[in-house]
């Protein structure tokens, strides 16, 4: 980042900001919830200094956010999933893949106090991440507007996208064993497995074949000891999203004054923002800095939103075969596992 920020000019003042000033500007207001104008008067400059000094951080962290997020090579699988293996028992896992939502507040001021302020509006922006075992992101994709389920946001993101044009590109190969995990929201597919849904229900199947109640106790005892070992393995999703709210408190919530049009600029700014966190959650794992919260507060939440996909017909004939290979992939799954 040195070469881009030299200098930076407060706006109004003469004076230049150093380059570790900047950063501790940066740092500092990703870590808070204060306003710029707190921000401001804390390091004594001026507010739209304060204002061009973040946004050019964040924007040189977004520029180079694929230096720091990126997806593993092919041949560091193995050790990949001998590390969820060891945490969870679940094998063949290079990634956890979750979705949550960051709200964004609308407000306008009220006659109870002289800073007293209540939601006018409210909405939320969808974060879908896939998650290295050491909690770091390997995959990103923020800005999807509404409150639409992680599956209807992952089928709209590049990486599905490019599974379904080609799944070699992820999962070369000689690699087929692997796989992703995610909640049963997701998709069903040979590299991206999801918990059963009513374990305990195990019906006859479509040919009527009437079967013991022992092989069904058994079945059912398979399939829960299956969702127990997937579920945690899946909660290394959990505990990245808790670690990253918790450090750069600026991506639990997005406060929106009245006078300020909600506009997708708007939505995009923010998601700049949220990937900059990212891009720092993975430099202070790479750097050991590992610390542990103890709040665990409610996560109300990256590619950077640009043109949001849709999906064409083109892609719909390739989902019956993929949910069906899945299937079969997940069935040997769980006789492995018992």
């Amino acid at each position: 980042m040195t070469p881009y920020l030299e200098t930076i000019y407060s706006g109004d003042l003469v004076l230049s900001i150093p380059l570790n000033e900047v950063l501790y500007v940066t740092l500092f207001y990703m870590a808070s919830s204060s306003s710029i104008r707190t921000v401001a008067q804390r390091f004594g400059r001026s507010e739209s200094g304060i204002t061009f000094a973040i946004n050019e951080v964040c924007r040189i962290l977004e520029k180079i956010q694929h230096e720091n997020i990126k997806w593993p090579d092919p041949t560091s699988y193995p050790l990949i999933s001998a590390q969820f293996h060891a945490k969870s028992g679940f094998p063949g896992v290079i990634a956890c893949i979750g979705c949550c939502q960051i709200s964004v507040v609308k407000v306008k001021k009220t006659n109870l106090g002289r800073n007293s302020w209540i939601d006018y509006e409210k909405g939320n922006v969808d974060l879908l991440a896939m998650v290295l075992p050491d909690k770091s992101f390997c995959f990103t994709y923020i800005g999807f507007p509404g409150s639409g389920n992680g599956s209807y946001v992952f089928k709209n993101s590049i990486w599905h996208q490019n599974y379904l044009v080609n799944r070699e590109i992820y999962f070369p190969r000689g690699t087929e064993e692997y796989h992703l995990i995610g909640d049963h929201m997701f998709p069903l597919y040979e590299n991206l497995q999801v918990p059963f849904k009513n374990p305990d229900d195990c019906k006859i199947n479509s040919q009527q074949i009437i079967v013991s109640r022992q092989h069904i106790h058994q079945q059912m005892k398979q399939k829960i000891l299956y969702n127990k070992k997937f579920l945690k393995a899946k909660f290394t999703v959990e505990q990245s999203f808790r670690d990253l709210v918790n450090r750069f408190q600026r991506c639990q919530s997005y406060v929106i004054h009245r006078r300020q049009a909600v506009k997708e600029q708007t939505i995009k700014n923010y998601a700049r923002i949220v990937t900059t966190a990212c891009v720092l959650h993975n430099m202070c794992i790479q750097n050991g800095d590992l610390f542990q919260y103890q709040d665990l507060s409610q996560v109300a939440l990256t590619d950077t939103i640009t043109d949001w996909p849709t999906m064409t017909d083109s892609y719909i004939s390739h989902y019956s075969v993929l949910t069906q290979s899945g299937t079969e992939k997940r069935n040997r799954i769980m006789k492995i596992l018992t």
